[in-house]
């Protein structure tokens, strides 16, 4: 499981590190999927959320989710727990 315990969601689609002060643009998915992560949701738990809410392919969102989780790590958001 992978929590971003210094990311701060905000209703207009941007997240902000409390640590750095730095600010992210999101889409709405995006957002969703960072909220999801802190209420421990996993990989597979977030794809089927995506593809029931937004009528997604399943293997192209599980590839987009994992790739989006990579970014987070790059970016040093994440704490895997």
């Amino acid at each position: 499981m992978y929590k971003l315990p210094n990311l701060i969601t905000s209703s207009n689609d941007f997240a902000f590190d409390s640590t750095t002060g730095t600010s992210y643009s999101l889409n709405s998915a995006g957002k969703e999927v960072i909220e999801l992560l802190n209420k421990g949701q996993g990989i597979s738990q977030i794809t089927d959320y995506l593809i029931s809410k937004y009528e997604l392919d399943k293997q192209e969102t599980h590839i987009e989710v994992v790739e989006f989780i990579t970014k987070l790590k790059i970016y040093g958001l994440t704490v895997q727990s």
